[in-house]
C-alpha cells in the first residue's frame, strides 16, 4: 500500500489520530510505502527509511539512525554546520521538559 502525504495540513491532535499513527494499521505479509514530510511520524512507524534530496536517496537506515544524520538535517533544516545541527537534534529529540 502506497500512502503519500497523509499528515499533510494535519495539526498534531489529527495525525495522533490516524489509524496507522498508533499502530492499528498493520499488514501482516504485506509492505506499506509511506511518503510523508512529518518527521516525528515517519520516525514512530517506520522500520526502515529511505530520506530523498533532489530526486536523490542521501541517506537509508533504522529510524534511530536517521534521526541524528547530519546530512538530513543540513538538507531538511537549512543547519549547515555541524555544532548547530546537533544542538538542533538535540533540540527536537529531547521535547518538552
Amino acid at each position: 500500500m502506497l500512502l503519500d502525504e497523509s499528515a499533510s495540513g494535519l495539526d498534531e491532535d489529527e495525525v495522533a489520530r490516524l489509524p496507522f499513527s498508533s499502530g492499528e494499521f498493520e499488514t501482516p505479509g504485506g509492505t506499506v510505502i509511506l511518503v510523508e514530510h512529518n518527521f516525528r511520524l515517519v520516525l514512530a512507524l517506520a522500520d526502515t527509511i529511505h530520506v530523498l534530496a533532489q530526486g536523490e536517496i542521501i541517506a537509508s537506515g533504522a529510524p534511530a539512525d536517521i534521526e541524528v544524520n547530519l546530512v538530513c538535517y543540513a538538507e531538511y533544516l537549512g543547519v549547515k554546520d555541524v555544532g548547530a545541527a546537533v544542538a538542533a537534534i538535540e533540540a527536537d529529540t529531547m521535547g518538552p521538559e
